[in-house]
């Protein structure tokens, strides 16, 4: 770990060597569990990122398992700067937990959201899945409700998805023993009318937010603005590039430029625009849709799966549910055009 933090540190120096970079406006730990790191390799991490230009009014994030935080670490990671937590609470009921093989209890989860209040936390997100085996919409209510109940300002609320190689893969063949399509649709219906109801705006297909803490660092990608990605699997887009660092030992290498061992991506502006702008409460822009885009979402929005705005169009919840299948129509339509 400690030689981890070391490349990452240099590699973060290093960025002063590019050209068009002036400040950073968020900063986020995130992908797996970097709580694991330890405390203070987080924060001689972000005291290095503050160093190569970190904005007074930043957002620094910090992605969090209940089981791997204590009181004391996060008054230290709260006075170090980090100023937003996401805490991946999942279920609050034990037999979910532990069909995800989860490490934390549902005291632990409450237990860390009471704690990061105490720390001096006010941006506090949770993460909950929904289609979990055994799951009905009543309980999966139950949980949004509980979260609720600790006065979180933001709640990420993701449809599982079986990834072969898993061991919940292997447990659920072909999705065995898990809530259906229909049945997860319900679920996550009811669930995004809760939060709803309870003042958390849906401002992206999985994301909603009280009003003023939407995660400004994701809302960057989804509005392809520019960012620097550092660490094994860490994707980038900077200077009209996209470029990532592969899994292995490429980002430890010896390196004369922050982005050595980098893989540079395909990159379309306008397809990955349309992507991600309808996954968002945003929607896109009539003048940006290929021909035939906006008559397609015409007809999504006769169906209810969305709806018209004063620039374009905007997926409902019942079009995020098949946002996949209208994004490649659209994207269809405008590749046999040309």
């Amino acid at each position: 770990m400690d030689a981890y933090t070391d490349v990452l540190i240099r590699r973060i120096r290093a960025l002063s060597s590019l050209s068009g970079i002036r400040q950073f406006s968020s900063v986020y730990f995130g992908g797996g569990t970097p709580t694991a790191l330890g405390v203070r390799r987080l924060c001689s991490i972000l005291d290095e990122a503050a160093k190569a230009g970190l904005a007074g009014n930043a957002e620094v994030s910090l992605e969090a398992n209940p089981a791997t935080v204590r009181p004391e670490g996060l008054r230290s990671l709260r006075s170090s700067g980090f100023n937003r937590i996401s805490i991946g609470v999942q279920s609050f009921f034990p037999e979910e937990l532990s069909a995800l093989g989860r490490i934390h209890t549902v005291s632990d989860a409450k237990k860390a959201v009471s704690d990061a209040f105490g720390a001096g936390f006010s941006n506090i997100s949770l993460d909950l899945m929904l289609g979990l085996p055994g799951q009905t919409v009543r309980r999966a209510e139950s949980s949004v409700d509980e979260a609720l109940a600790l006065g979180v300002t933001h709640l990420s609320a993701y449809c599982l998805k079986l990834e072969p190689g898993t061991p919940m893969y292997r447990a659920h063949p072909g999705g065995r023993g898990l809530p259906d399509d229909d049945e997860t649709a319900d679920i996550y219906l009811s669930c995004t009318e809760k939060l709803s109801a309870a003042g958390l705006e849906q401002y992206e297909i999985s994301n909603f937010a009280r009003p003023g803490f939407r995660c400004r660092h994701n809302l960057l990608y989804w509005e392809l603005g520019e960012y620097i990605g550092l660490g094994p699997s860490a994707h980038s887009f900077f200077g009209g590039k996209r470029f990532f660092f592969p899994r292995g030992s490429s980002f430890s290498a010896p390196f004369s430029h922050p982005f050595s061992g980098a893989e540079q991506e395909n990159f379309d502006p306008e397809t990955e625009y349309i992507m991600l702008s309808l996954r968002t409460s945003k929607g896109v822009s009539r003048r940006r849709l290929p021909p035939g885009g906006a008559e397609l979402l015409s007809q999504c929005a006769s169906h209810g799966l969305a709806r018209e705005t004063e620039d374009g169009f905007r997926l409902t919840p019942e079009g995020f549910l098949v946002s996949n299948q209208i994004i490649s129509d659209i994207l269809l339509k405008g590749n046999t055009s040309t």
